[in-house]
């Protein structure tokens, strides 16, 4: 089978990768708004810094992505492996969704401006993405084939808390502007072999915008707060990518269960 996938490519990092740093230093106006969204949340979480609670710790989440791809490369590529799949004339295969892991690790500093109340920034990178499972007519499966890509997200939360317990049932909401910091990789799985093709992005391209929330439960362990939360990342605005003639789009609906730990400055809850 003949396709984009089995052209050999230089790797991401010194493709896009590299370039996607290099304007971020040169000032592209592009970068210019992760500048501006990160200045806007910092502002926020240090007005009256020295007077209230801070919070820093890690995170770490692990899920599946459940949003659906659209697009001519995705349509293409469903309609030749169907063909590849039929074993008589008459008889196609066919493809059907797949789970896609989601997985994320970062940062966040917390600001509390009553007990019950603060607000978050939680940089992370995390890796997003679209999978499909090819069948033949007879039903075997024969290539697990998608796209993904690893993107910086920025979120900003409105969160709040509850005793209950020994801890706090803690629930956030709000947005985040994320960037693609890979370009995008269009991937087949076959039963005795793989391939994975790299696809740079625009500038135009790399920009996503979405909201965010969760529920979870955090209390004190050790000289911290450990926490987990439920989590929920839905992109309103697609991941787009140009594949020859071909063009796609990724829709990222994230679902994982996060981990976390930090130690707070000024106090517990």
């Amino acid at each position: 089978m003949s396709s984009l996938l089995d052209k050999t490519v230089a790797p991401w990092y010194i493709c896009r990768g590299s370039d996607w740093f290099e304007r971020l230093r040169k000032g592209d106006k592009h970068m210019g708004k992760l500048r501006i969204f990160s200045s806007i949340a910092l502002s926020v979480l240090t007005a009256s810094a020295f007077a209230l609670t801070w919070e820093f710790g890690g995170i770490l989440g692990g899920g599946f992505d459940f949003g659906a791809p659209s697009g001519t490369y995705f349509e293409d590529k469903e309609a030749r492996l169907a063909e590849l799949g039929s074993s008589a004339p008459g008889s196609l295969g066919s493809s059907l969704p797949d789970i896609f892991p989601a997985l994320s690790i970062g940062g966040y500093a917390e600001l509390d401006f009553f007990d019950w109340l603060g607000a978050r920034i939680e940089p992370r990178v995390s890796m997003l993405g679209s999978a499909f499972m090819a069948y033949t007519d007879a039903g075997a499966a024969f290539d697990r084939y998608g796209a993904y890509f690893f993107g910086l997200l920025l979120p900003l939360y409105v969160r709040g808390s509850y005793p209950l317990g020994p801890g706090f049932i803690t629930g956030c909401a709000g947005g985040f502007y994320g960037v693609v910091l890979s370009g995008v990789a269009l991937a087949d799985r076959y039963v005795s072999s793989s391939t994975t093709t790299w696809i740079s992005l625009s500038m135009r391209q790399i920009e996503f915008y979405g909201i965010s929330g969760g529920l979870g439960y955090s209390m004190q362990l050790g000289p911290g707060i450990a926490r987990a939360e439920a989590r929920a990342d839905w992109a309103l605005t697609p991941v787009r990518f140009t594949a020859g003639s071909l063009e796609g789009e990724l829709h990222p609906v994230g679902v994982t269960l996060a981990i976390g730990y930090g130690v707070r400055i000024g106090g517990w809850e």
